[in-house]
């Protein structure tokens, strides 16, 4: 361990009994040693420099690389360096008392350097050190050099690192980083870095956490910045325009490179308060001044990522991306309703709603069993706009007016044609023909003749222009381990198909003999009942194509009596 307890024997005059006591004890070289462990990666030595040059008072600093013989050079136009020793004087800081007051250094900083190189050059006014770095952590002496009198002193600091083993790719990402909100200008090897979320480069409002932007932004995307470095991105979605905050004084950076925040959860806590707040105040500002519909349509998603819907309440507009209408029919889906629904593109008033001219519905059809598809149907039918459920508060205006599909009861008018019954691959369900049929709820109706329906959840109408395929993913999802059974579902439209010719030839006074012929092909005669009790030749070609014939009743005695003499004893 690098730091312990030394047990110190001493004598107590007053009670004459021996008292043992501790003191703190470190080991030096051992602590210095694993601090190489404390910073959070490599590339924290460049942010660690650009502090210090912005400390000294720095109005830009320029960072050169050089990949192949790895070395990183750091030049600012700070007040310098006046005292060299101060580098390496370990949890001492050498800076002014106002920096110490308000930024509270921890005079680790210039460390990140020994453990990032194999040497290090450090030239300020007159005077350089150079020294390896095993030589500095073994506690060496190092010699202050003076600059020769025909080089022209540097009124700020240099700093290079030679050795240091990072690709140039890594340099450019970790320069980029730090200096986007870093409040003076940083340029590599020759290249201004853009500092887009810099104090002067934004539009600040000073708060209780410190300044924040957040006039052009209500994202719930947020860049914290402690000391022109960032320190947290709270990303919800996307870090596209986010509000930067740049936090005060009264956030402190864990040691020794500030990476994260001292008490995160703590301070995060209150900058995310802070940050709803003033989130709020905007909201209501916005709201004051916009259209109704533009406020909603723009600020939607951003009050509701802050937990802040209450402010759209009152506002007379629901926007187009909480809506969604019917695209397709109906069906049962394990994973998402935009098979057959999709966001309707404009969003819908409070007085359409109010009038009746558009009707709010949740709750569509998701599980086996749902019995209300008639109702889904319905919806479909008559172009009723679907609103999630969990999308407002339940004190929104909207939310009297939404009806729940799974709640209302939808009356049938219906003449039936048919009753029979289908069994498929996965199911097996009654089936009634009819020529259409008739939904209502309230003052609501709609005649269908196109589109069939699994109605109560027995019973699949099937009006007379739909061969029925269209709803048979109501009483069945077709999913098998997840995946859709595209075969299953293919074999069962077509039987269903064949089975409503069959019902309607039947009907309708035709030959069943294409029917038969289905029969031979899918081998499933039992899906057919209406070929119950009828006769058919059958006859093969030489290329096994068959040709089928419809006995009529009448003549079935006498065919009968001539294959009886076929088969009968010469």
């Amino acid at each position: 361990t690098t730091i312990s307890l030394i047990v110190v024997a001493s004598h107590c005059v007053m009670c004459g009994f021996g008292v043992v006591m501790v003191i703190l004890s470190v080991n030096q070289e051992r602590l210095v040693s694993n601090l190489r462990y404390a910073f959070s990666d490599q590339t924290v030595v460049i942010a660690e420099l650009m502090q210090n040059a912005r400390r000294a008072g720095a109005s830009n600093v320029n960072i050169e690389f050089d990949a192949k013989s790895k070395t990183l050079t750091v030049t600012d136009n700070g007040s310098g360096i006046s005292n060299f020793s101060s580098l390496f004087a370990l949890a001492e800081s050498g800076w002014e008392d106002d920096i110490q007051a308000s930024e509270h250094p921890f005079g680790m900083g210039f460390f990140s350097t020994l453990f990032s190189a194999e040497e290090v050059e450090v030239y300020s006014f007159d005077q350089f050190i150079r020294f390896k770095t095993k030589d500095a952590l073994a506690f060496s002496s190092i010699a202050i050099n003076t600059i020769e009198s025909y080089e022209p002193s540097l009124k700020g600091a240099k700093i290079r690192l030679i050795g240091l083993n990072l690709p140039l790719y890594e340099v450019e990402r970790a320069v980029k980083k730090y200096a986007k909100g870093f409040p003076i200008d940083v340029s590599l090897n020759g290249l201004l870095i853009d500092r887009p979320h810099a104090t002067d480069k934004m539009n600040f409002s000073q708060s209780a956490i410190g300044l924040v932007n957040i006039e052009s932004s209500l994202s719930s995307s947020v860049v914290l910045y402690l000391q022109g470095i960032p320190v947290k991105s709270l990303c919800a979605s996307t870090m596209e325009n986010p509000i930067v905050t740049h936090l005060n004084s009264d956030f402190r950076g864990r040691m020794p490179d500030r990476s994260t925040l001292l008490e995160e959860q703590k301070s995060l806590a209150l900058i995310n308060e802070t940050l709803k707040e003033l989130c709020e105040q905007q909201l209501n500002n916005l709201k004051a001044t916009l259209d109704k519909k533009e406020f909603a349509e723009k600020y939607w998603d951003e009050a509701n990522r802050w937990g802040l819907l209450d402010v759209f309440n009152d506002v007379p507009y629901l926007p187009s991306h909480l809506l969604y209408v019917y695209s397709g029919t109906p069906i049962l889906t394990e994973y998402t309703f935009d098979v057959f629904m999709q966001k309707r593109n404009i969003g819908v008033s409070k007085e359409q709603v109010e009038s009746g001219e558009v009707v709010l519905f949740t709750n569509v059809p998701e599980f086996f069993g749902n019995p209300y598809w008639a109702a889904a149907t319905l919806a479909k039918r008559l172009n009723w706009v679907f609103v999630q459920k969990y999308a407002l508060l339940s004190n929104h205006w909207a939310t009297k007016h939404i009806v729940d599909l799974s709640k209302i009861e939808v009356e049938l008018d219906c003449k039936p044609l048919v009753n029979t019954a289908f069994s498929g691959f996965y199911q097996h369900t009654y089936v009634t023909l009819c020529d259409s049929y008739t939904l209502r709820y309230n003052q609501h109706s709609v005649t269908i003749d196109d589109e069939a329906v699994f109605y109560n959840s027995t019973t699949l109408l099937i009006p007379k222009f739909s061969s029925g395929g269209e709803a048979l993913e109501q009483v069945s999802d077709y999913f098998n381990d997840g995946v859709f059974d595209q075969t299953a579902f293919d074999y069962d439209t077509r039987l269903l198909s064949i089975l409503v010719r069959s019902e309607l030839t039947k009907i309708n006074g035709g030959s069943q003999e294409d029917i038969f012929n289905d029969v031979l092909v899918s081998g499933h005669v039992k899906a057919f009942p209406v070929l119950t009790n009828t006769q058919f030749l059958v006859r093969l070609n030489a290329n096994l194509e068959h040709e089928t014939i419809q006995i009529a009743p009448e003549h079935l005695e006498r065919l009968n009596q001539f294959i009886s003499s076929l088969t009968t004893d010469s």
